[in-house]
């Protein structure tokens, strides 16, 4: 009535294998039950899911091209703060990251830096009081007054 899966649970539910089991109908109907609950739960949840795409297509789609992968090897991220505030982060070349007057020549010929290098109120143009390299120019501040 109630099915081999069911009648597994319950075994293994109300004793260790080991023991002898007394068989109580009142127990089994509560399993019965959690195993309906769980089929509608897993129905439930594999009907909301689109169809998966297999493996192979997935790499096919996301490799990357030769160029793609030059650019990733020579590039690097870099973060860029302003008063301590991350401001933008941008690709740089990794040999303009490791050298610090190419980096900064880089960074204050941004429109996004000079944009942020002027008071808001008056308008007028920051001084630059200090910078801060960190790790070849993967963090760079700019403390500004």
């Amino acid at each position: 009535m109630y099915g081999a899966d069911v009648t597994r649970l319950y075994i293994l539910y109300k004793a260790p294998p080991q023991d002898v089991l007394e068989y109580d109908t009142t127990s089994i109907i509560g399993m019965h039950r959690w195993v309906l609950k769980l089929s509608r739960m897993v129905e439930l949840v594999s009907s909301r899911f689109r169809r998966v795409p297999e493996a192979e297509d997935l790499s096919k789609r996301d490799s990357w091209t030769k160029e793609e992968k030059r650019t990733y090897l020579v590039t690097q991220k870099a973060i860029k703060k302003i008063n301590g505030k991350m401001r933008f982060k941008l690709d740089i070349p990794k040999d303009v990251a490791s050298d610090e007057n190419a980096l900064k020549d880089t960074i204050f010929g941004l429109e996004q830096t000079k944009k942020w290098l002027v008071d808001r109120t008056s308008g007028n143009k920051l001084e630059i009081k200090k910078m801060i390299y960190v790790g070849d120019g993967k963090l760079v501040n700019v403390i500004a007054k």
